[in-house]
C-alpha cells in the first residue's frame, strides 16, 4: 500500500472530522438559541476560521451555551449507534468520527473551564460551576477515546492494517474539497462586530443561519398574534 496513499487518505478524514465537529456543535446552539427565542446575529463558518455563534439577544445563554457541546456529542453517538445497527459499511468512519467530537467537545469545555474565553466563559457567567464543565470534560473525553481504541487497523495503521484503496481515498478528497468550497462561499471568513451583540458564543457558522432562524422566530410570533386577533374577535 502507497504510504502517500494512505497518508492523503487520513489527512481527508481528520480535516473532514475538524469541520464537521465545527458544524455540528455550532448547530447545537443555533438550535438551543431557536428554541429559547434567542435572537441570532450571525455564526462564522470558515475552513480558516475557529467557529463562533453570535446572538443579538440570548435570554437563556446557559441554555444556549450547553447547546453546543451537548449537541455536538449525542447527534454524532445517535448517528453511529445507527449505522452500527443498520450494519454500515462505513461504521468505523462514523464511530471515529464521533470519537471525535467526544474528545473535541470535551478538551475544549475542559481547557476552556480555565482560560474561559469561548463556551466556558459564557456558561460561568450564567451561573454554572466551572466543576460541572470540568466534568463534562472529564467524562466525555475517554469515551472519545474509547471509541476510537482498536480503529487504527481501518486505516492502515497496525499489524492488521487493512488497504486503503485509491476509490476511498479520491472519495475523501473530493469531499473535503466540497466542503471546502461550501463553507468559503456561503459562509463568511470574517468576524463582524454588531453594537447590539450580547453574547458570543463557542466556536462558529454561517451569517445566515441568523437570518434564517429570526425569520422563522418572526413568523412564530406573527402567526401567534394573529391567532389570538382572531380568537379576540369571535
Amino acid at each position: 500500500m502507497s504510504r502517500c496513499l494512505q497518508l492523503t487518505f487520513l489527512f481527508s478524514i481528520l480535516s473532514l472530522c475538524w469541520l464537521a465537529f465545527q458544524a455540528v456543535h455550532e448547530f447545537g446552539h443555533v438550535l438551543a438559541a431557536w428554541l429559547t427565542h434567542g435572537r441570532m446575529a450571525y455564526v462564522v463558518l470558515h475552513p480558516l476560521r475557529v467557529s463562533m455563534t453570535i446572538l443579538d439577544a440570548n435570554p437563556h445563554p446557559g441554555f444556549v451555551g450547553w447547546g453546543g457541546p451537548v449537541f455536538g456529542v449525542v447527534f454524532p453517538m445517535a448517528v453511529f449507534l445507527i449505522a452500527k445497527r443498520i450494519r454500515n459499511s462505513q461504521t468505523y468512519l462514523f464511530r471515529f468520527f464521533c470519537g471525535f467530537c467526544c474528545v473535541g467537545n470535551g478538551a475544549y469545555l475542559l481547557v476552556d473551564a480555565f482560560v474561559q474565553s469561548g463556551d466556558g466563559a459564557t456558561l460561568i457567567r450564567s451561573g454554572t460551576d466551572p466543576n460541572m464543565i470540568v466534568l463534562f470534560g472529564v467524562i466525555v473525553m475517554p469515551i472519545g477515546f474509547w471509541l476510537w481504541h482498536g480503529q487504527g487497523n481501518q486505516f492502515g495503521i497496525g499489524p492488521k492494517a487493512r488497504c486503503i484503496s485509491r476509490r476511498k481515498t479520491f472519495v475523501a478528497v473530493m469531499l473535503l474539497i466540497g466542503v471546502i468550497l461550501l463553507e468559503c462561499v456561503c459562509f463568511p471568513g470574517e468576524i463582524r462586530h454588531s453594537n447590539d451583540a450580547t453574547s458570543e458564543i463557542g466556536l462558529s457558522a454561517w451569517s445566515r443561519t441568523g437570518d434564517l432562524v429570526n425569520f422563522l422566530t418572526d413568523a412564530n410570533h406573527t402567526a401567534t398574534a394573529t391567532d389570538n386577533f382572531v380568537r379576540g374577535k369571535k
